[in-house]
């Protein structure tokens, strides 16, 4: 039978009007509270559009317009917007102009709150009058009204006469325990900032983010009371629950993102209307199976939220407001569904192995036994599949769980001083064995968190015999801070003996970096905003710094342990013979190195022809100093033009044990 949307989908929700308050100002430089925001001088205009479930039916019916078959009919729901007085849910957002991507629209930038009203005790029973019929597809939009009471009598038929239920918008526990009745055919779908009660974890990695999930979804018990759940982050990862277990998905640009995130981009609304529309369109989609897979409809949504994040509230012009873009959502979706429009294939997908012990979730060990690391020289990240990267810089892709939360963690704290009103320097620490790469990768974060303004300084402080150098040093930093620049400096080797007493310079910067200002003689000087980081020599780790310095109290080591603010470990290349992961990271810095000091390597198709007898050399190679000594023997490798990497192109044996321990020659 043909699929009919008018005859097949239901729905029912509490009727909310989004309040939007358009500014062609900037009220963050006026400061004022919301209710005096109205104002002629600031160009701000009250706009009321209607949202919830309204806002659904709205782009299910601007779908169904679309197809050949089927016309939704007009809501009549409710057939004209309540006013402010009205018993109704409503939300307040803010929009400004801002130039995003080149391009410029109205973001919008703040949401002041939603104000929730409960509607008639009898209202979703009577939407569900309105539905006598059997119907496919039943959406719940519920902003708390079930919260409060039952399930009604004619609902509660309405859902027995449904093929399946959605429960969408501010999915609440005691709801879904009131439909756990229909468990068979209930769908859940929430943002994770539901699902949290608003105290949304940093997205620190993609597993660490399967995993909280999942732990919060198992305390509300929610896998025993539904057949399937949607948990979404606007910014682009989503997590699936179907009876048969768990899978992930994620824009593959999704952790450098949220790292260079900015409030003042603001964005965009109606991500969760997303996510409904698309399991509706798949679940009523003509060709569909008797078992749909609900990863195509996730896969739609993350399309149809990277174009709504895109458009924001459309184009900014003297006469405009924003609107929400319903036809662009709708032909995405339907676009996506059929396969009308190529896509890139830039969202990754993993399923989510079952745990066994308290182990953390790693993908790159989980799918490592299956990798073969040779590939990955050649190919880079397009040879690791489903496992998650941070591509911080062209030169520097991370692969390793631990390694990309210690990135994540890092760069947001560069992140949030950035946008802060801190006056004082930011303090910061990087640890890891020598030739690591320590000052390599935090100089590739910095431009991407701190902005092209940042100049980057650094000092050696093992090679200073007068401490007076510091005094200018800090001059020099001080020059760049006032020329506008905010200077990012490298302290290397800050654990370096002074006067003959190990960690004696930690003293040294104890004013500067609490007050941000330093002596010269008899006159203080201000630093001004600038961020140090501090990178040990003898000592490779945290935890041998702090056991180190915390009982140096007359060096002040517990003093200069308090101001540092954040920390950062480097792993190394690791043992040539661990896990097979190792190889894997080994072989993504090798393809790094080669990319950028033998691009000739390259084929057609970007792969690098190496030699696989070279490629193991490398994989089994003991390198004295680490990062640094790998990078060394690829630039000592005769290439030069070459198309190929082969064992003529290798260094002559002396350079080779400047930098790898070798075996003796019988």
């Amino acid at each position: 039978m043909t699929s009919n949307y008018a005859d097949d989908i239901a729905v029912v929700g509490d009727p909310v009007v989004d309040w939007h308050i358009t500014c062609r100002g900037n009220l963050r430089d006026v400061g004022l509270p919301a209710e005096n925001m109205l104002r002629d001088d600031l160009g701000t205009q009250l706009l009321p559009t209607p949202g919830g479930a309204w806002m659904l039916r709205k782009l299910l019916r601007t779908i169904a317009d679309g197809r050949d078959d089927s016309k939704l009919k007009e809501d009549e729901t409710w057939k004209s917007l309540p006013g402010p007085g009205d018993t109704c849910t409503y939300a307040v957002l803010i929009w400004e102009p801002r130039r995003f991507k080149e391009q410029h629209q109205w973001r919008n930038t703040q949401v002041l709150g939603t104000k929730w009203q409960q509607p008639p005790p009898n209202d979703y029973d009577e939407q569900a009058e309105r539905y006598p019929r059997q119907r496919k597809v039943l959406v719940l939009y519920d902003m708390r009204g079930l919260e409060h009471r039952a399930v009604g009598p004619s609902l509660s038929a309405l859902i027995d006469r449904s093929e399946h239920l959605i429960y969408a918008g501010r999915v609440q526990p005691k709801v879904v325990r009131k439909l756990s009745r229909w468990k068979e055919k209930l769908t859940l779908t929430m943002s994770m900032g539901a699902l949290f009660d608003g105290r949304l974890p940093e997205p620190v990695s993609i597993e660490a983010t399967v995993e909280e999930t999942m732990r919060r979804f198992n305390e509300r018990s929610y896998e025993a009371r539904c057949s399937g759940a949607v948990v979404w982050r606007h910014n682009g990862a989503v997590m699936l629950f179907r009876r048969s277990g768990w899978r992930v998905f994620w824009d593959k640009d999704w952790m450098i993102s949220e790292l260079e995130r900015r409030r003042e981009d603001g964005r965009g609304y109606g991500h969760g209307h997303c996510i409904a529309a698309s399991l509706v369109d798949l679940l009523l989609a003509p060709t569909r199976s008797s078992k749909p897979d609900f990863g195509e409809a996730v896969k739609a949504g993350m399309f149809a939220h990277r174009l709504l994040h895109a458009v924001g509230g459309g184009s900014y012009a003297a006469d405009s407001l924003p609107v929400f873009p319903c036809k662009q959502i709708a032909s995405e979706i339907a676009a996506t569904r059929t396969g009308a429009t190529q896509r890139a294939p830039d969202i990754s997908e993993a399923s989510v192995p079952a745990r066994k012990g308290s182990r953390p979730l790693s993908f790159l060990s989980d799918l490592s036994a299956s990798l073969d690391a040779y590939p990955v020289a050649r190919k880079g990240a397009e040879a690791l599949g489903n496992v998650p990267v941070l591509s911080i810089d062209k030169d520097l892709v991370v692969v390793d769980r631990s390694e990309i939360e210690a990135y994540m963690n890092f760069g947001a704290i560069l992140r949030h001083y950035r946008w802060s009103q801190d006056r004082r320097p930011l303090s910061l620490a990087v640890f890891g064995p020598p030739g690591s790469g320590k000052s390599f990768g935090v100089k590739k974060l910095a431009p991407r968190m701190l902005g092209t303004e940042n100049t980057v300084l650094e000092y050696n402080l093992s090679l200073v015999k007068n401490e007076s150098l510091l005094i200018d040093f800090f001059h020099e930093i001080q020059h760049f801070g006032l020329r506008g620049k905010m200077p990012f400096v490298f302290w290397d080797e800050f654990d370096t003996p002074l006067d003959g007493q190990q960690f004696g310079w930690l003293r040294r910067f104890l004013a500067p970096m609490q007050d941000g200002e330093f002596q010269d003689g008899v006159q203080r000087h201000g630093l001004g905003r600038c961020v140090f980081v501090f990178a040990g020599g003898s000592v490779h780790t945290r935890n041998q710094f702090v056991n180190a310095v915390v009982g140096l109290v007359a060096l002040k080591g517990p003093d200069f342990l308090s101001r540092i603010r954040g920390f950062l470990e480097m792993r190394g290349l690791g043992n040539q013979t661990a896990h097979n992961a190792s190889r894997v990271r080994r072989a993504m810095t090798l393809h790094l190195l080669l990319r950028k000091h033998a691009p000739s390597l390259a084929d057609g198709n970007g792969e690098l022809r190496i030699d696989k007898d070279v490629f193991d050399w490398f994989m089994r190679a003991e390198y004295k100093y680490d990062f640094r000594s790998m990078e060394q023997v690829v630039r000592s490798c005769t290439i030069a033009g070459s198309t190929h990497l082969t064992s003529d192109c290798l260094p002559p044996h002396d350079i080779l044990s400047a930098h790898v321990r070798l075996r003796p020659r019988r």
